[in-house]
């Protein structure tokens, strides 16, 4: 039997509760800024990960650490509760200065983090 995770058992990357509950705060003055919330985090999303493709370029703890705490914050305003997990994880293995093993995770983090933007992106339409 194949253990791997599925499309059925992975969580959303995005939750649902967050963004319905970001839909109402976003209305202000007869306006909804909700699609500007999303393509402001889309942006957020596209410079982290470039960002992280630098940190792990130069090998660099703070600049990982730095890098990973951004995403987290901008994710956690999305409700992306996996990649605030893969987050959390690198920084803390840059905050120990293991780089190595913060590296070792970027991968799933970035994929993630693609998971999420895709997410986002859908959220636009």
């Amino acid at each position: 039997m194949d253990a791997s995770p599925n499309k059925s058992t992975e969580p959303e990357p995005i939750d649902g509760d967050v963004v319905a509950r970001l839909r109402v705060e976003a209305r202000h003055g007869g306006k909804d800024f909700f699609p500007q919330y999303v393509e402001y985090f889309h942006e957020d999303l596209e410079r982290a990960e470039n960002e992280l493709k630098t940190a792990a370029s130069e090998k660099s703890a703070s600049q990982l650490l730095q890098s990973a705490h951004r995403l987290r914050g901008a994710a956690g305003n999305f409700g992306a509760h996996r990649l605030i997990e893969f987050c959390v994880q690198v920084e803390k293995l840059a905050q120990e200065n293991r780089v190595p093993e913060a590296l070792d995770v970027l991968p799933r983090l970035q994929a993630e983090l693609l998971r999420v933007a895709e997410a986002a992106q859908a959220l636009r339409s």
